[in-house]
């Protein structure tokens, strides 16, 4: 699948760390570090500034809001 801004979308339904389940949706792209292996635990994390995190916040609400809805 290509995903815009990855050439590989991994998808997973985790739930050993926490007891809640939870998805992860991960855009992947072959020059990133932990390429092709599993992204946890490799590297350093990198926190957003906050003007990023706004913007980032901001960009899937807006997103999210124009998802269609479902009744059943």
């Amino acid at each position: 699948m290509t995903v815009s801004g990855g050439e590989k979308l991994n998808i997973g339904a985790l739930g050993n760390m926490v007891p809640q389940l939870h998805m992860h949706v991960i855009a992947r792209r072959s020059d990133d570090a932990a390429w092709p292996g599993p992204v946890w635990g490799v590297g350093t994390a990198e926190p957003h500034d906050n003007e990023a995190l706004t913007v980032l916040v901001d960009t899937l609400r807006m997103k999210i809001a124009e998802l269609p809805s479902y009744s059943y």
